[in-house]
């Protein structure tokens, strides 16, 4: 959502609460991801995004999503990366749940990359290939591939909408089918008509949703 630089970023504005549930390899426990979903909520939260995932369900992370959601908290995980070849779902925990906006990764051409992994829980996807993002080594950046870098890119866009949204005094929703909704009214569609498991309801229209927004517009849903 942000990068060290003011200039750069989805959401350049916004504000971070960083939380690590994973260790320096990139591993963790579920009970850690709940934890810090349930961190990240009691911190202030408004929107949590997740890049990472696994091969089970865990309840209590599903709890805490859930938790989030009736709070009017976003949830934006990452799809995973094991492509998708149209049959098997190849999505991992806990974007497959369903209880969270999963995100997929899309290449510059605009269709699904490679590794993406899909599934019927998908709900969006997001530029996701050679995506300029920080790095502890050398200059401070570096270029990045996976469904973990789609996520962010969601989670900003939510930021945009949702700071819109506030100073507009407009309330916030509180369940993951009500985003769902408005993610169907507001997205276009890249394969077949209405949803697919590869990129869901489609790509946001940023710049028409925001637009609509600053006028005064109502918020569409589906």
């Amino acid at each position: 959502v942000l990068s060290r630089d003011e200039d750069i970023g989805v959401a350049p504005q916004a504000e971070l609460i960083v939380g690590k549930v994973l260790s320096n390899g990139g591993s963790g426990s579920s009970s850690g991801i709940a934890a810090g979903v349930n961190w990240a909520i009691d911190a202030g939260a408004d929107i949590i995004s997740m890049s990472l995932g696994g091969g089970s369900r865990y309840e209590p992370t599903v709890t805490a999503i859930k938790r989030a959601f009736s709070k009017g908290i976003i949830v934006c995980c990452a799809a995973g990366n094991s492509g998708f070849n149209g049959s098997r779902n190849t999505i991992g925990y806990p974007a497959r749940s369903g209880e969270s906006i999963c995100v997929g990764a899309l290449a510059s051409n605009y269709r699904p990359a490679g590794f993406s992994s899909g599934g019927s829980q998908m709900v969006i996807a997001a530029p996701g290939q050679n995506i300029l993002s920080c790095s502890h080594r050398g200059s401070g950046f570096v270029t990045m591939s996976g469904t973990s870098m789609a996520t962010p890119m969601v989670a900003g866009e939510f930021a945009l909408i949702v700071s819109m949204m506030r100073a507009q005094g407009q309330a916030s929703w509180n369940s993951v089918q009500a985003v769902n909704e408005f993610v169907k009214a507001n997205a276009t569609d890249l394969l077949a008509d209405g949803h697919d498991p590869a990129t869901g309801f489609g790509v946001y229209d940023m710049l028409g949703v925001l637009t609509k927004m600053a006028n005064g517009d109502q918020l569409q849903f589906a």
